[in-house]
């Protein structure tokens, strides 16, 4: 049987900042457990929470102008939108 994480242990595994994690914890989308003044979470917890997070059809990703190339104007901007 694995052993509940702490904040800190879900932050490092996830990539995610122990900010984001106390904030999923406080919001009740990350499931914990609470004892004295310290959180607890259980691996399967943890999954669950990453999982439930994932995109089935994510957005395509727009590839960013080259360097010097005229961003910010009006008529790139016409032109990126004409690529697509």
């Amino acid at each position: 049987m694995s052993l509940p994480l702490t904040p800190a242990d879900v932050a490092e595994l996830s990539g995610f900042s122990l900010k984001t994690v106390r904030r999923a914890i406080r919001s009740g989308d990350l499931v914990a457990s609470r004892v004295r003044n310290t959180y607890r979470v259980w691996p399967a917890d943890d999954r669950a929470w990453i999982d439930g997070a994932r995109l089935e059809n994510p957005a395509p990703v727009v590839p960013m102008p080259a360097a010097g190339s005229r961003t910010g104007s009006a008529e790139r901007l016409r032109e990126m939108e004409a690529e697509a």
